[in-house]
């Protein structure tokens, strides 16, 4: 795929060249690679000089030299040219995508009604996996929508919404509290009494678990041992 969108391969637009394998990777005398017909015959003759394989590849040393300053000269350009290659190609993929994502996804409108999937973070086993929204504003391909907890306060695209044929809610139903989706999904629901923590390592003072932490301590310690036993 990284190649299809850049029109060459990776090592090239690092290296300025495409990468030699076998009998591409040695240094061979030009008289050599003239006479030789198959590449078995340059088989013969590497196994033959391999004692004294750094005189027998550099017998046409002057020519070889030539070459690897002129290679060298033209090196930077190589490298200009095969970077601009690679852009021209990621712009090209680019635009492509963008074409086909206004094709498949048709701009929403104000008023509409759709549903918005809920991340498993933001919601608990119980709780639904998508959630009814107003479409009330949109901004640059960014929509702001609304339910009937609030506005939510994170944007979406056209992508994370799915249109449904009903208007269930209106603007006017939403309250101007901005709120996250998880807070709008544990009012509408309840939230099943789960939450999730996300902490990396261990619980904070403010992290949610640890609040329930010392609640349930409180109550425990308030009660007595036969209904704490309960």
């Amino acid at each position: 795929m990284l190649r299809r969108s850049k029109g060459q391969s990776p090592f090239k637009v690092t290296f300025g060249e495409q990468p030699r394998i076998g009998l591409e990777s040695y240094v061979l005398p030009k008289s050599l690679v003239n006479a030789a017909k198959t590449e078995e015959e340059i088989e013969e003759f590497l196994t033959s000089h391999e004692a004294n394989d750094k005189d027998s590849l550099n017998r046409d040393g002057k020519n070889y030299d030539e070459n690897e300053s002129s290679i060298m000269k033209h090196l930077p350009e190589t490298f200009i040219k095969a970077r601009k290659e690679a852009a021209l190609g990621q712009s090209r993929a680019a635009a492509k995508m963008t074409r086909r994502a206004k094709k498949m996804l048709i701009p929403l409108q104000i008023g509409q009604n759709c549903t918005l999937r809920v991340p498993d973070v933001d919601r608990g086993p119980a709780d639904p996996k998508h959630f009814l929204v107003v479409v009330m504003a949109e901004c640059e391909g960014l929509y702001t929508v609304g339910c009937r907890e609030g506005k939510l306060a994170s944007k979406f695209t056209a992508a994370d919404l799915q249109v449904i044929s009903e208007n269930i809610l209106s603007i006017d139903e939403v309250p101007d509290t901005e709120i996250p989706l998880r807070t709008a999904v544990t009012k509408a629901t309840g939230g099943q009494g789960y939450v999730k923590c996300m902490c990396i390592s261990g619980c904070s003072s403010g992290c949610i678990m640890m609040q329930l932490q010392q609640k349930k301590s409180t109550v425990q310690f308030s009660m007595s041992p036969r209904e704490v036993m309960q």
